[in-house]
């Protein structure tokens, strides 16, 4: 159980594992991550070999650009 608290009282709510699997839709293979919400925050930065970057965070920021 995890302890959440709700305004001036404490409330408890089942924790939840977070998984993945491959999964199919219309002939596109995706990989699906159950229970995103209860992973801790992630920051990521990709790179391609025609000078564009990418950062991009889990909890929704975003920064692009080339060069």
């Amino acid at each position: 159980m995890k302890k959440n608290y709700l305004r001036k009282g404490l409330t408890f709510s089942e924790a939840k594992d977070v998984g993945g699997n491959e999964v199919i839709i219309d002939s596109e293979n995706y990989y699906k991550i159950e229970n995103v919400d209860a992973m801790r925050p992630f920051f990521m930065s990709i790179v391609s070999p025609y000078n564009h970057w990418l950062f991009i965070s889990s909890n929704g920021s975003l920064s692009a650009g080339r060069k």
